[in-house]
């Protein structure tokens, strides 16, 4: 692990503190839904929380630097941030219509190119969260990885800004690490995930009828196995990783009656660079599923999924 003393971001104290200020737009439709920006202060906000983070990390691969020796440790899995964010924020894969809109389920488990990506945040159909919900279920490792990932970036975030209290206003710092929940994102990269496994055991993309029974029968009985086989997870993270952003996953064109806009997610660009950290988390969790904390992390997890999962 790096000396975190001996380095600093580029930017001065003042322009980070302008910068998070800037993130912070009043009446920001992920915030204050019945009042929803005009599209253009959206990208605004958006492209203030990018500047923010590549301004905020002293270099492009700091956060590596400080997270590979935590989760080699396994002291990613006692961090109270984690176990906040899994007991309010755990997320689910399968919910109402929303902005995370849902194609026809005659697309389920098809190859990204041939996914019609014509409204707005539409990436999995319903058939899939579902799936996705009920292997969250059974194995929470899955939701886990992510869940990890984005807490340790929070928990780096608080200590680069510990020592800018002065200059930064605090009520920003704490909006702008809000913003790193795993509440959006976990229902896209858990489904991601669902897909890339299901679809490597065998699930039949063409036969919507024999599906359920498929994914029944992998979950009911052949996912210890494979879950614990190293060798298939890693090719399950990578086509997760081929989905998410080969495809239109976190930057699409959403098209508003006669009006079309570019939406692009702001954590992208360090997701994908960090990707692979997934992995390495999964990795361990698996050698430590049956220690505590994490034991009773998981079982708080799967709850999360439950409903979603067993109902019909």
């Amino acid at each position: 692990m790096t000396d975190k003393k001996n380095q600093k971001s580029p930017l001065p104290d003042e322009e980070i503190g302008r910068l998070i200020g800037s993130t912070n737009v009043r009446g920001v439709r992920d915030c204050l839904g019945s009042t929803p920006l005009v599209q253009k202060d959206v990208d605004a906000f958006r492209d203030a929380f990018i500047a923010t983070t590549r301004a905020l990390f002293p270099h492009p691969h700091y956060f590596e630097e400080q997270a590979r020796p935590k989760v080699a440790s396994g002291a990613c899995f006692e961090s109270h941030v984690l176990r906040m964010n899994i007991e309010k924020h755990g997320g689910h894969t399968d919910e109402p219509e929303s902005q995370h809109l849902s194609l026809p389920n005659e697309q389920s488990y098809r190859n990204i190119e041939d996914r019609p990506f014509t409204r707005g945040r539409t990436w999995f159909t319903r058939e899939e969260r579902k799936h996705a919900a009920m292997l969250s279920f059974a194995c929470p490792l899955i939701p886990l990885t992510h869940i990890t990932l984005l807490s340790m970036v929070q928990e780096e975030i608080l200590d680069l800004l510990i020592e800018k209290q002065s200059s930064i206003c605090k009520g920003d710092c704490i909006s702008y690490v809000l913003r790193w929940l795993p509440t959006n994102t976990v229902k896209e990269v858990a489904p991601a995930i669902s897909v890339g496994l299901l679809q490597e055991l065998g699930v039949d993309g063409s036969d919507e009828d024999a599906r359920m029974d498929q994914v029944q029968e992998i979950i009911g009985g052949r996912h210890e196995m494979e879950l614990a086989n190293q060798e298939t997870m890693e090719r399950v993270f990578q086509r997760a990783k081929k989905f998410l952003f080969d495809g239109k996953f976190f930057f699409n064109e959403l098209t508003d009656g006669t009006s079309t806009v570019t939406v692009k997610c702001p954590g992208k660009e360090f997701m994908k660079n960090n990707w692979d950290l997934q992995f390495e988390i999964y990795r361990e969790a698996l050698k430590r599923m049956n220690e505590e904390p994490l034991n009773e992390l998981l079982k708080t997890l799967a709850g999360h999924f439950q409903k979603s999962a067993t109902e019909r």
